[in-house]
C-alpha cells in the first residue's frame, strides 16, 4: 500500500521488467506508477486513487503492458503516454476521475485549516449540509452549515459565522493542485490533465477493451505525431469529447462504444489521416462525428443513432472519406459540410424520421455518390452556395429543390 508519498510511488526505469501487481496507491504528491527509458513491466489489478499528477505515466521507450487496474478520483491525467512509448493499456476501468471536489481554507484559533467540500445533503432539522474532509489544519470528516453564497462556515464544531477562501482549482497549463499548493515536475505548457487517457508526442500504444466511465474532461486524447490503436473501448457520461484527435499520426479508432457523453463523441482535426471504423455512437448530446482542419480522415461502417444533435460534421477544408455509416434517428440533420469542406460522402444509409439527411453550405463542395435515405424531409440540400470550383460538378444529391422522402442518390 503506497500512500501520501512526496513523490512518485512507483518508477521503473533503464530496463526494468517487473510485475506490478494488486497494490493500493492513493493520493501520492507525485504519480502512481512512472515508467521511463525503456522499462516494460506488467501493471496488474492495481488500484489507483486521489493523485494530481498522472496515476500511471509512460515515458521515452517504455513499453509493457496496464491490464485490469482500477483508476478512480484522480485529478490529473488519469494514464499519460508520451515520448516514443508503446504500452498495451487494456481491460481497465476509469471512473469518476477529474471530479475534484473545491477546497477551502479558513482560520481558527489553532490556525489554519483546508478542507475538501465532498458532500452535500438536505437537513432541513440541523442545517449541517455540507460534509468536509480535512486536508490539513484538522484530520476527518465533519459535517457542517456552509453559506456558499457569502463564503461563510455558519456552524463548524460550534463555531459560528467563519470566513473561508476557495482556492484556485487545476486548470490546463497551470501548475496550481486545487489546494494551495504547486504541481511538482508539471508541464504549464502542453496541459492534458483534463484526459482521462493522454496520448502525445510520437506514442503508439494500443488501448483496447478500457471502460471510461462518468469522467471529467476529455475521455481519450491523442495529440502531436502520436499513432495508437484505440479499439473496443466503452465511454459513457464524459463530459467532454470522448475521444479527441488532434494528431498528425496514423491513428486508428475502432469498434469502440461511445454512449451518452455529454460532448462531441469522436472528433479530428488538424491534419489527421485518422481511421474511425466500425463504432457504435448513441445518446450524445453534442455532435457525434465531427471532422475539421486539414484532415483527410476515413470514417466508415460507424452506426450512429439518436444523438441530439448532428451525426457527421464537416468543415474548415476537411477531405474526408466519408462511406457505409448507418446514420438513424438524429435530432438535426445527419450530415452537415460547411465552409471550405470538401471530400466523398458515399453508401451511406439515412434513416432520419423527422429531420434532413444532408446539409451543405458555406462554400463546401463534396462529392455525394450512392447514398441511400429514407427521410421525412428532403434528403439533400443547399444554402449560401457560391458557384462550384472550376473542374468540379454537383452531385445529383445534392439538389436546391431538395428530393423525396425516399430515394437512392447516385453521381
Amino acid at each position: 500500500r503506497f500512500v501520501g508519498n512526496g513523490t512518485h510511488a512507483i518508477m521503473l526505469r533503464d530496463s526494468a521488467r517487473g510485475l506490478i501487481k494488486n497494490n493500493c496507491l492513493e493520493d501520492n504528491k507525485g504519480c502512481g506508477i512512472m515508467v521511463r527509458g525503456s522499462a516494460e513491466p506488467v501493471i496488474e489489478g492495481n488500484s489507483v486513487k486521489g493523485h494530481k499528477m498522472a496515476a500511471i505515466a509512460f515515458q521515452h521507450k517504455a513499453r509493457g503492458t496496464v491490464s485490469e487496474n482500477v483508476l478512480e478520483g484522480n485529478d490529473g491525467a488519469v494514464i499519460l503516454i508520451s515520448g516514443s512509448a508503446a504500452p498495451t493499456v487494456e481491460g481497465n476501468h476509469l471512473k469518476n476521475n477529474r471530479k475534484a471536489a473545491p477546497v477551502i481554507e479558513f482560520d481558527t484559533a489553532s490556525g489554519a485549516v483546508k478542507a475538501k467540500l465532498v458532500g452535500k445533503r438536505e437537513d432541513a432539522q440541523n442545517r449541517l449540509t455540507h460534509k468536509l474532509a480535512y486536508v490539513s489544519g484538522k484530520t476527518g470528516e465533519e459535517w457542517v452549515d456552509v453559506d456558499e453564497s457569502k463564503h461563510v462556515l455558519r456552524n463548524q464544531s460550534g463555531n459560528t459565522n467563519v470566513a473561508y477562501r476557495v482556492k484556485d482549482s487545476m486548470k490546463a497549463g497551470r501548475l496550481d493542485d486545487g489546494e494551495g499548493g504547486t504541481l511538482v515536475g508539471a508541464n504549464a505548457t502542453k496541459g492534458v490533465r483534463r484526459s482521462a487517457i493522454a496520448i502525445k508526442d510520437e506514442a503508439a500504444p494500443v488501448v483496447r477493451g478500457n471502460r471510461l466511465d462518468n469522467n471529467q474532461g476529455y475521455g481519450i486524447m491523442v495529440c502531436d505525431m502520436a499513432a495508437p490503436v484505440i479499439e473496443k473501448n466503452r465511454i459513457t457520461g464524459n463530459t467532454n469529447t470522448a475521444i479527441f484527435v488532434h494528431s498528425g499520426g496514423s491513428c486508428t479508432v475502432r469498434s469502440n462504444r461511445l454512449l451518452y457523453n455529454e460532448a462531441i463523441g469522436i472528433d479530428v482535426s488538424n491534419q489527421s489521416p485518422a481511421l474511425v471504423e466500425d463504432n457504435d455512437l448513441e445518446g450524445h448530446s453534442n455532435i457525434a462525428v465531427r471532422i475539421g482542419g486539414q484532415s483527410e480522415c476515413v470514417v466508415r461502417s460507424n452506426r450512429i443513432q439518436s444523438n441530439k444533435s448532428h451525426a457527421i460534421v464537416v468543415f474548415g477544408s476537411a477531405r474526408p472519406t466519408v462511406e457505409l455509416n448507418q446514420l438513424r434517428s438524429q435530432k438535426l440533420s445527419a450530415i452537415v459540410l460547411r465552409e471550405q469542406a470538401s471530400g466523398l460522402i458515399k453508401r451511406n444509409i439515412l434513416n432520419q424520421t423527422r429531420t434532413l439527411g444532408i446539409r451543405i453550405c458555406d462554400k463546401a463542395w463534396p462529392t455525394l455518390e450512392d447514398n441511400s435515405f429514407d427521410t421525412d424531409e428532403e434528403a439533400t440540400a443547399c444554402s449560401n452556395r457560391t458557384s462550384p470550383p472550376r473542374g468540379k460538378r454537383q452531385s445529383s444529391n445534392a439538389q436546391e429543390d431538395g428530393a423525396s422522402s425516399k430515394r437512392h442518390c447516385s453521381q
